[in-house]
């Protein structure tokens, strides 16, 4: 149930961080980027990790490994060179992990400000709270130890690690952005194939419904072929339809002859001399005219005296005409029994 101060709230779960981009980052970075994750032993390079005395060794989840070659190398700083520190902080803060964790290190960081760097990587998650190791460091210390070593050029072109116990430990801003984009291209490769697959298997899916399609349209050929072979009776029974509703038709047509001319001399007799029509129509039970008089009121009132026709009724309301003076009316006159049906 949702809680009555938050309407954001269910089950104790705050609904916003479903459609907060730093969620979908936490939960992107959770899926393949953590250690003991399915994914990341196939997303995980060999990175050829060189110590500051030039002894050389190749790891791979934290492990060394029987490969002689690597994309990455990373210059392992010296023990006692990094602040190691191991936080504990309530799951429900880990969408602001990145911002939790620059404001630690720059409470906690022994160095000026703009030559700390620091790493972070998450190694437990239970009973709603997060242990996550901490690296701090210098660019003093790092290029200290860079030229030390066997490695030439600059620190800027290598990966930066340090040790922990239970394994190693990247330091942000150096070369590792270059092994990130290629996991991110390794994703976005593993994502196409399975775009791919799930393709092939709807089509998979699809192919007994083809296979039916096929037959339907066997079957609506050969029908098409015994349709026109019977064109004929066809043509034969469509003709028979058409005679029986004209026959309804004619059932259904009023009994007594509709004279339109009689009706006409019908209307002219009851028009006063200052009336005239502009349009008339007629139908065997209804007569619809438009005109102009000097009174139309009394039009239809004389009208209705008339026993020929049942009732006179204005669908419009009687109006004057600014140009001629005349009222401006619009009549329709339903016929009685014996002159329409």
């Amino acid at each position: 149930m949702s809680d009555a101060k938050n309407p954001w709230s269910f089950l104790g779960y705050d609904l916003r961080q479903a459609v907060s981009p730093a969620f979908w980052k936490l939960a992107w970075k959770e899926l393949f980027y953590e250690k003991n994750r399915f994914f990341y032993p196939y997303l995980c390079e060999v990175v050829r990790l060189v110590s500051v005395d030039g002894t050389e060794k190749y790891i791979k989840q934290d492990e060394s490994v029987a490969v002689t070659n690597a994309k990455s190398t990373a210059l392992l700083l010296p023990a006692g060179q990094c602040l190691i520190k191991q936080l504990t902080i309530p799951a429900a803060v880990e969408s602001e992990l990145d911002d939790y964790l620059a404001l630690e290190v720059s409470s906690n960081s022994p160095f000026p400000a703009e030559e700390t760097r620091y790493g972070w990587r998450v190694i437990e998650r239970a009973d709603k709270q997060v242990r996550i190791d901490l690296a701090i460091t210098s660019d003093s210390i790092v290029s200290h130890a860079f030229y030390q070593s066997t490695l030439v050029g600059t620190p800027a072109e290598y990966e930066i690690w340090c040790a922990l116990d239970n394994g190693y430990l990247e330091i942000s801003g150096y070369a590792e952005n270059r092994r990130l984009k290629r996991q991110q291209n390794k994703i976005l490769w593993l994502g196409g194939k399975g775009v791919l697959v799930c393709i092939l298997l709807v089509l998979l899916s699809l192919l007994p419904a083809a296979f039916k399609l096929l037959e339907m349209q066997a079957v609506r050929t050969q029908f098409l072929s015994i349709d026109a072979q019977a064109t004929e009776s066809v043509r034969l029974r469509e003709q028979l339809v058409a005679r029986n509703s004209m026959i309804s038709s004619v059932k259904e047509f009023p009994a007594t002859t509709f004279e339109p001319l009689e009706q006409l001399e019908r209307l002219t007799k009851n028009m006063p001399d200052d009336a005239y029509l502009m349009s008339a129509e007629m139908t065997p039970t209804v007569i619809r005219i438009t005109g102009q008089a000097d009174r139309a009121a009394e039009l239809m009132q004389s009208l209705n005296s008339d026993p020929a026709y049942e009732r006179v009724t204005a669908p419009s309301a009687i109006s004057t005409n600014r140009r001629t003076g005349k009222e401006q009316f619009t009549l329709e006159i339903t016929l009685g029994q014996g002159d329409g049906v």
